[in-house]
């Protein structure tokens, strides 16, 4: 391929989340173990992870999640075949995660099961389900109505499975805490790690440490016809330049989709996915938060409900009219605007907005 890969084009692709904190490389790659089928671009540099899709994809996706919700034998499967995976992969870690030192095979297969959860958990995204709420609103099936009723109790059971598997703490942090005692390989180092990597452990084979911290700098992580290429250095640096926007601050305006209708005029408060495994941070958070508050976020989950009750508009990074944000605004009866894709940029805690969730629009008044 050509230096500098000229043929990624940010214009080409639409963004789908952001983790201040970063998605240390190794699980970006597990992540990529799924999407890499949808031709991922994963990017890390300067703590933040960023992964995207080809819009052409995303056009694929957006029906494909429109055929499975309005099927009752495909929903039902689907359902079916999420809940065997989460009881099958339990089990596995339960028993693994018990042990001093792992096989080869136990090690491939590990990651490989938490890859698999994107396969599930991808179908409750906003790139599959918006397609889905447009037809609910406007000429809904039986089947579609039905299935709908029981999405937000799958999502919100997959994403408490998610952060078991991948949050502080869960399989992914105890399995390369393990593995890094079993090699005697500092955890840090083995966070950069591609999974590929990691069996050649077995062998006697440690990745270079020259090349663990180029990748700590800077990465990309890029799918085509679902093969993965990683890239580091120059060629890393010169794709994501072309990903980062230049400085926003003087923008007054914001324009997202409309999740939840209606206007509200409150102060900022930004909640970062830096904390979202961090519980005493988090209780910190929303004790600093006020009733009427407009609360900010790259996305919110179930652990940011306590939130959301005192929030007297949400506004989100990104997410669809199927997401946590979207639903929990419509139950709370308060505007919402999601897929703003920088509102965490450019607002900042105390900044006092107006919220005109009929147009889409989120006002900087000072």
């Amino acid at each position: 391929m050509t230096a500098g890969f000229p043929h990624i084009k940010s214009e080409d692709y639409q963004r789908l989340f952001r983790l201040k904190g970063g998605l240390v490389y190794l699980l970006s790659d597990v992540f990529g173990g799924h999407y890499k089928n949808l031709d991922c671009l994963l990017m890390g540099v300067n703590g933040i992870w960023t992964s995207y899709l080809p819009r052409k994809v995303i056009e694929k996706t957006l029906q494909d999640g429109l055929t499975l919700l309005s099927s009752e034998k495909f929903f039902t499967q689907y359902v079916k075949d999420f809940q065997e995976y989460k009881d099958r992969s339990t089990i596995f870690f339960e028993v693994l995660l018990k042990k001093s030192q792992l096989t080869r095979e136990e090690a491939v297969k590990s990651f490989t099961l938490i890859s698999e959860m994107f396969s599930f958990y991808s179908k409750t995204e906003f790139f599959y389900t918006d397609r889905v709420y447009m037809k609910l609103e406007h000429n809904p099936s039986k089947e579609l109505t039905h299935n709908i009723e029981i999405f937000e109790e799958i999502k919100g059971a997959g994403r408490q499975y998610l952060n078991q598997l991948i949050f502080s703490g869960g399989y992914a942090d105890q399995l390369i805490t393990l593995i890094s005692k079993q090699f005697s390989v500092p955890i840090e180092q083995l966070k950069m790690y591609r999974v590929e990597e990691v069996p050649r452990l077995f062998d006697g084979e440690a990745v270079p440490e020259k090349l663990l911290n180029a990748r700590a700098q800077v990465f990309v992580q890029y799918a085509q016809d679902g093969a993965m290429t990683y890239i580091e250095g120059e060629d890393a640096k010169k794709i994501v330049s072309r990903f980062i926007k230049e400085s926003k601050k003087e923008k007054r305006e914001i324009v997202g989709v409309v999740a939840n209708k209606g206007k509200a005029i409150g102060k900022i408060k930004v909640i970062s996915t830096d904390y979202y495994s961090d519980f005493s941070i988090l209780t910190r958070l929303f004790d600093e938060m006020d009733d009427g508050d407009i609360l900010v976020a790259e996305t919110t989950s179930p652990e940011l409900m306590p939130a959301c009750k005192k929030a007297g508009a949400i506004i989100t990074d990104q997410g669809g009219l199927l997401s946590h944000a979207a639903i929990v605004s419509r139950e709370l009866n308060i505007p919402c605007i999601v897929g703003t894709g920088n509102a965490t940029e450019i607002l900042k805690d105390g900044n006092k907005v107006e919220v005109d969730a009929e147009n889409g629009v989120v006002r900087i008044i000072s």
